[in-house]
């Protein structure tokens, strides 16, 4: 059964979110610490219970899903298994029919970036640090500032 209820109520027009996350990974074998990173991703067998419950998603009137740490196996199951659009953000991949991801995460902005080993596409906060602190020590020395 899927985390979230479904009752006999159609859900209308919800884009649920479901998947591996934080709070459903380790009823899939995966622990908490493993979120956002390669290791999270379903394997075969938590695929088939990934797909009953996209389906019951889908039954209740989901018109897409979010499918949180997709991975190849669980995401390409899925999305063959439903007749309604499958997106995801981590894990995704051109098995799904569409990709999502934070710009801010995409580009690494944000203190947590500073020391992150994450891949991102830049790190937009060690380069806004660097810019802030050479600004500051242009204006604490009495240059001309810089822009």
């Amino acid at each position: 059964m899927p985390d979230r209820h479904i009752t006999t109520r159609r859900l209308g027009r919800e884009i649920p979110q479901f998947g591996l996350t934080p709070q459903t990974a380790s009823k899939y074998g995966i622990p908490y610490s493993a979120q956002n990173s390669p290791a999270a991703q379903a394997s075969a067998e938590a695929a088939v219970k990934l797909v009953e419950e996209a389906k019951l998603l889908e039954a209740a009137g989901a018109c897409l899903l979010d499918f949180t740490n997709s991975g190849p196996i669980a995401g390409a199951a899925v999305a063959a298994a439903v007749q309604i659009p499958v997106i995801g953000g981590f894990g995704g991949g051109p098995w799904l029919d569409g990709r999502v991801r934070l710009a801010h995460t995409a580009i690494g902005y944000g203190e947590k970036w500073l020391d992150a080993t994450t891949e991102t596409y830049a790190n937009t906060a060690k380069a806004a640090l660097a810019a802030f602190a050479a600004l500051i020590a242009d204006a604490r020395a009495g240059r001309q500032i810089k822009g």
